[in-house]
């Protein structure tokens, strides 16, 4: 993905933003808004794509 849109991966994506990710789908920690992955400009890149990989991880 930070290849195809010339983004490094750590400006993409930090491990804290994957563990909130991770946190809201398996609804470990209760979260008010949506993940930063999947929202603003991060959501306009990566949502559609996050959504399919996390569908083979069941909640």
């Amino acid at each position: 993905m930070s290849e195809t849109h010339k983004i490094s991966a750590e400006l993409l994506a930090s491990r804290r933003q994957i563990k909130q990710l991770l946190n809201w789908h398996w609804k470990l920690k209760p979260q008010n808004n949506l993940p930063e992955l999947i929202s603003g400009w991060r959501g306009e890149l990566m949502a559609e794509a996050l959504h399919n990989l996390l569908q083979e991880y069941p909640q």
